[in-house]
């Protein structure tokens, strides 16, 4: 039988990430140690350090890591849509599916955004949202000026309020216990608040 190969150092930072995030769906991120991220990856502790030197370390990657796979997903669901109000649906839609499969990410962020101090991780939460809002601004104009969306609209604004129904859809799934939730309420959520905002439809 032939043995395994043992993981990279990118691998086994990855699968350090990834068990962050695992913890946290269930656990209060301040309360999970780099002793306990070790025995879910099944590794000692000194076996992570080799790959972070605390967790200040290993939370700032687990942000970046969300930030990349979440990009990655709005901007694939966005790509294949002819008008940015579909777009616009398919990002909301693409973001709440992925809070739905890793909803330990969104504990994470929150946790850290409510920490006192700026940790890494709580910068580049920062970052990440300020970027993503951005992003989702863009489409916000487009819609404006294709005549999907009312022009009197602030785009910040607009996307504050998809921003907040995602939040208040995580909300609602801690409280039900039901992360799938986030996705399966997603689409009528998306067109609710787009007739609230009076839209073209």
């Amino acid at each position: 039988m032939r043995r395994a190969l043992p993981l990279s150092a990118d691998e086994r930072r990855a699968a350090s990430i990834q068990a962050v995030i695992r913890l946290a769906r269930d656990a209060d991120p301040r309360q999970i140690t780099t002793a306990s991220v070790a025995t879910e990856m099944g590794v000692s502790h000194a076996a992570l350090f080799r790959h972070y030197p605390d967790k200040a370390a290993l939370w700032a990657d687990a942000v970046d890591w969300i930030e990349q796979e979440l990009t990655q997903r709005v901007e694939a669901a966005a790509a294949g849509a002819p008008k940015p109000r579909a777009a616009l649906a398919a990002m909301f839609e693409a973001h709440a599916r992925f809070l739905a499969d890793f909803p330990g990410a969104p504990r994470l962020m929150l946790s850290e955004l409510q920490a006192a101090g700026d940790s890494p991780a709580k910068l580049r939460t920062r970052g990440l949202v300020a970027r993503y809002s951005e992003r989702v601004a863009g489409y916000v104009v487009k819609a404006q000026r294709q005549g999907e969306l009312r022009v009197t609209l602030v785009p910040a604004m607009v996307v504050n309020l998809l921003l907040g129904a995602l939040q208040g859809l995580v909300v609602q799934a801690l409280i039900s216990n039901a992360p799938e939730q986030i996705a399966a309420q997603a689409a009528g959520v998306f067109d609710t608040l787009w007739c609230g905002l009076g839209a073209h439809t």
